[in-house]
């Protein structure tokens, strides 16, 4: 069961002991639970005190390429509270690399979908559109080329590989942790 359902069955819980959530006291056990769950208790609420080094993980986090449920994990805070600290120090979440290619002796290649793969062959004389992931593992075999799926962060593309969002119209090369393009 989700937070949020687990939230849910609380809620329900108070109503029928109340009649409404409204007419439950602040001290109540079962809304106080609810908050936690919820994030909108003090200790994971958007106003949570952070110390200066819990803003600078967090910082940290974000120019590594995590997304804000992750980070707040790490930290043990709300994504609220990770996306407040993105929005007052004016830095950009980077998007998740679903997908990678590599062929031997050649720069990887990390994107987010699989129709994202189309530059790469639109200088053959090919017209590779990839429909499903099977299609296209099939496709790059033939070509030499590997492709697998996971999870992957900016932290773990190697400078000189190459990727792409869905916001780009090409792929670029990384050069350097500050050298991802925000299109």
């Amino acid at each position: 069961m989700s937070k949020y359902d687990e939230a849910l069955v609380l809620i329900i819980k108070i109503e029928q002991k109340y009649g409404s959530i409204g007419n439950c006291p602040e001290t109540d056990t079962d809304l106080q639970k609810v908050r936690f769950l919820l994030g909108e208790d003090g200790n994971h609420s958007k106003s949570k005190k952070l110390n200066f080094d819990e803003r600078q993980r967090i910082i940290s986090y974000i120019a590594d390429g995590y997304p804000p449920s992750r980070i707040a994990k790490f930290v043990k805070c709300s994504d609220v509270v990770v996306k407040t600290v993105a929005n007052e120090e004016g830095v950009f979440f980077k998007p998740t690399f679903n997908y990678k290619i590599e062929q031997k002796g050649k720069p990887s290649y990390y994107f987010g979908r699989i129709k994202d793969l189309t530059p790469i062959f639109s200088e053959t004389k090919t017209s590779a559109k990839f429909s499903t992931v099977s299609s296209a593992k099939i496709y790059l075999h033939r070509l030499g080329w590997k492709l697998t799926r996971g999870k992957r962060y900016w932290k773990n593309i190697a400078d000189g590989d190459y990727y792409k969002t869905s916001q780009h119209k090409h792929f670029y090369q990384k050069q350097g942790e500050d050298s991802f393009k925000f299109e």
